[in-house]
């Protein structure tokens, strides 16, 4: 039998197609059934195909409605929060600018008794009445002070309460900002006031009767305070104020007292700034008082000039040719000035130092805590008793004498070209702090024989044998010089010594004990022979250099330090205390006990020897 043809098709529904063959009806719906004819399987397969993607086109429409839902939902809620967050913040806001209103109501119940109430006590009674009404009591000052500032106060609180019916309150401030100033003349006699009222009403028997039947000497002390703390108080609030106003606006809305509110922030800023100012010009302004009558041997006229303005003073120690010394140094804004300490309330004028042309350096590796302060005329060396007293002093020399010299610059009156070898004093090297001619080359010891003397040009310790005589613009005369400052200073007064002085090629105890090649050097004592010896070390190269005194040109001794064992001790060692101590030991040579002036100065050795000993600094310039 043969295949059966189609005699008809019809598409009855989306489900279902009848096929007529002239025999029973085949439903494409039933999964029982199968065509294999292929004419009709490709429309069973469409039509399904089409039926899949309606329902999946349904699906996607109703998951979009519900997510639309979702999102509407999340949206409102979202709305919700922030408007209940609004709400919030807005109360937070309006609670901060109560809080000033408030501050300021109770600051004025403070302040009124002493501007009202004491006042109209203190004139009603016969008493002590006139140190009410006489100007020329400081009692009467303060009243008139406190007077002023409570009807301020009144006058700022009405303008408050006017403002704030609209729920502003910053520009009752800025309404009233030039007369806050009237704080700033409080504030910057303030001490002196307080203090010349509290010394009249503890010596006046009836006017400390009188402030004891009204108020308590604690009390009075506290509302003498209020109006110093009061600038500083507006400033906090308007800043809290001002803050809960930026976070209303990070919520979407602008608090209508928003920019008036930045610029009383900003009255109140400068009016504190101007204040801490007058403090301080008056501070000094005393201190240059009490100055003036500590010191003697030069006139007033001369100390004290319009323009001048003290920046520090103290009393430190200067270390002269042959003695250390404590001497009282003042720094003005134009000169550096110090004198003899005859006790703590007489000083002695003893030098000035002009701040145009002056410099400051420190000693390399800082061991020594000295600042060197060379000026045109004369240079001190100051030691100082810590680091952190060094700094302070060297930061505030190097300020004065920038912002002098940019003064000078702006007004033409700097000359140049004047801090050449000769036209500067140099600090002299100290005595006893070299051993041997500092002239590069010269070897020569000093002895009861060999005397030595300073180079008037660069201050070094020379020999008589390098010593040579020329012009020396300072001191506008000619004085003892070294050779090489000579050739400088004087070409035509040239001699055969400069060959003699050349430095000797080859020589390993030529390095200097200031050489900045040292990678580390200083001060040790060395036990050697069971006594304690102090020496001047310095390390280069895997090679340890000992001078006698710190400001040699030449090593007494040298030691390479390969093969050589650092280590630290722990206990103490002939009455040295162990943790500054430290050794050096070799198979054979004797072990060399070293002790650093600090725990943190030996680390400082003891880390820098252990890289020599390797002979690491070799491979390095290799």
């Amino acid at each position: 039998m043969g295949a059966p043809r189609i005699s008809s098709l019809s598409v009855l529904s989306e489900d279902e197609v009848v096929i007529s063959l002239g025999g029973p009806l085949i439903n494409s719906a039933d999964d029982d059934m199968y065509c294999e004819d292929p004419l009709v399987q490709p429309l069973i397969s469409k039509q399904q195909s089409e039926a899949e993607e309606s329902t999946s086109k349904q699906n996607l429409v109703a998951e979009w409605h519900r997510s639309a839902k979702f999102n509407n939902s999340l949206a409102q809620r979202r709305e919700q929060e922030r408007l209940e967050k609004l709400a919030k913040q807005k109360r937070v806001v309006r609670a901060a600018g109560e809080e000033i209103l408030t501050s300021e109501r109770t600051y004025l119940s403070r302040i009124k008794f002493i501007g009202y109430d004491i006042k109209s006590r203190g004139e009603a009674d016969e008493v002590v009445r006139n140190y009410f009404t006489e100007k020329k009591y400081p009692t009467y000052q303060m009243i008139q002070h406190f007077h002023t500032m409570t009807i301020l106060s009144e006058t700022l609180i009405n303008d408050m309460e006017e403002s704030w019916r609209t729920e502003k309150i910053s520009c009752a401030i800025i309404k009233n900002g030039e007369f806050l100033k009237i704080y700033r003349d409080y504030i910057k006699n303030f001490e002196e006031l307080s203090s010349a009222t509290t010394a009249l009403i503890s010596k006046t028997s009836k006017l400390q009767s009188f402030f004891d039947r009204n108020v308590s000497a604690l009390e009075l002390k506290s509302i003498l305070m209020e109006p110093v703390q009061r600038i500083p108080r507006y400033r906090l609030l308007l800043e809290a104020y001002q803050k809960q106003q930026t976070k209303l606006r990070e919520l979407g809305e602008t608090h209508h007292d928003f920019e008036d509110t930045l610029k009383a922030l900003q009255i109140t800023a400068a009016i504190a700034e101007n204040a801490n100012l007058a403090i301080k010009t008056e501070e000094k302004m005393r201190a240059m008082n009490n100055l003036v009558a500590k010191v003697t041997g030069i006139d007033y006229s001369e100390l004290i000039t319009p323009d001048r303005r003290l920046i520090k003073q103290e009393t430190l120690t200067k270390i002269s040719r042959n003695s250390v010394e404590s001497r009282h140094f003042v720094l003005f804004s134009d000169v550096l000035m110090y004198f003899t300490v005859i006790n703590e309330n007489n000083y002695q004028f003893k030098q000035r130092m002009d701040l145009t042309y002056m410099s400051v350096e420190t000693h390399r590796n800082n061991q020594d805590r000295e600042l060197i302060v060379r000026s045109k005329d004369i240079s001190v060396t100051i030691i100082f008793k810590d680091v952190e007293q060094q700094t302070d002093w060297y930061e505030a020399i190097t300020d004065a004498v920038k912002e002098h010299q940019k003064r000078l610059t702006s007004i033409g009156q700097l000359a140049q070209g004047v801090s050449s070898l000769g036209h500067t004093a140099p600090v002299w090297i100290r005595d006893g702090t070299v051993s041997a001619c500092q002239v590069p080359g010269c070897d020569k010891r000093f002895s009861l024989l060999n005397r030595y003397h300073h180079c008037r040009a660069c201050g070094k310790a020379i020999c008589s044998t390098c010593s040579e005589t020329a012009y020396v613009p300072y001191r506008q005369k000619k004085d003892r010089v070294c050779y090489i400052c000579c050739e400088e200073l004087d070409s035509s007064n040239l001699t055969t010594r400069r060959a003699k002085r050349q430095q000797r090629d080859g020589d390993i105890y030529a390095v200097p004990a200031t050489s900045p090649e040292h990678k580390v050097s200083g001060a040790l004592e060395l036990l050697r022979d069971g006594t304690w010896k102090t020496f001047y070390y310095g390390v280069q190269l895997c090679i340890m250099y000992e001078y006698v005194q710190k400001n040699d040109v030449k090593a007494f001794s040298t030691m390479s330090l390969i093969g050589w064992t650092v280590s630290r001790l722990k206990h103490d060692v002939d009455h040295r205390p162990g943790e500054f101590c430290f050794k050096l030991s070799h198979d054979n040579m004797p072990q060399l006990i070293f002790r650093a002036n600090s725990k943190s100065d030996r680390e400082n050795w003891v880390k820098e020897l252990e890289s020599h000993v390797n002979g690491d600094p070799l491979r390095t310039s290799e």
